[in-house]
């Protein structure tokens, strides 16, 4: 088989499988090469959301929390748009590492996130739905009656 051809049996065993299937077998196998791996992919800017959700997985499926706090707090890269403009590009899926948070019970990072890049809905579902912390929620619809009013 040449190499212009590709693996058939690859492409067409890859895409007949379920949604996030390959994810599970490598964090289950593999968890601390996956970390690696992903790590490197995100420093890169090639974070997608399936990355995210690996690396977020392994990381949380390991319990590390030094990794989890490093990879979360990262900050947002500038880049040059066509207008002469700046974007900022996060070195992960913002929604993605958000819902992987709250699933995987660290809510407290999923709060982080959702507040510092002003995802109130999300920030206000986390304390009310799965925190419990309403004192917080409530100042926050304070504050936004406040802003708006």
């Amino acid at each position: 088989m040449s190499q212009r051809q590709g693996c058939p049996l690859c492409s067409a065993t890859s895409s007949s499988l379920p949604e996030g299937y390959l994810s599970r077998r490598t964090t289950n196998k593999e968890p601390r090469n996956v970390s690696s791996r992903s790590a490197l992919s995100g420093s890169l800017g090639l974070a997608n959301a399936d990355h995210t959700t690996l690396l977020l997985n392994t990381y949380t499926k390991l319990k590390d929390v030094v990794r989890l706090d490093s990879f979360i707090k990262t900050e947002s890269r500038r880049n040059a748009k066509a207008d002469g403009g700046d974007a900022e590009e996060l070195p992960f899926d913002l929604v993605t590492a958000i819902r992987v948070c709250r699933q995987a019970g660290y809510f407290e990072h999923a709060s982080y996130l959702a507040k510092k890049y002003d995802r109130h809905e999300d920030y206000l579902r986390i304390q009310i739905e799965d925190a419990g912390n309403f004192a917080d929620a409530l100042a926050l619809c304070k504050l936004m009656n406040h802003l708006v009013g």
